[in-house]
């Protein structure tokens, strides 16, 4: 059962920085949030879109073409929200 419910606009913030920074861990270090967070904001996207968004190395993260998918969509969100805030 998915107990987790749309994405929150944070989480899509969270999950494009972790791109931009390039690791989980320095993603949640720009944010200001702890490591496990940031790390259960993105598994449980992942588990509510049924799909893995990136892959964690030791190196870093890359994203999945799913997670690309969701990159654009999520800029394009955020994108359309910051536009709407200023009227």
């Amino acid at each position: 059962m998915n107990t987790f419910s749309l994405p929150k606009t944070q989480h899509l913030v969270v999950f494009q920085e972790v791109i931009r920074s390039g690791s989980i861990g320095a993603g949640a270090k720009a944010l200001g949030l702890t490591q496990p967070a940031v790390s259960k904001i993105i598994g449980d996207m992942e588990s509510y879109f049924g799909s893995e968004l990136i892959v964690r190395r030791n190196t870093g993260v890359s994203l999945t073409e799913a997670g690309q998918v969701f990159l654009n969509w999520s800029e394009a969100i955020t994108r359309e929200m910051k536009i709407w805030s200023m009227k």
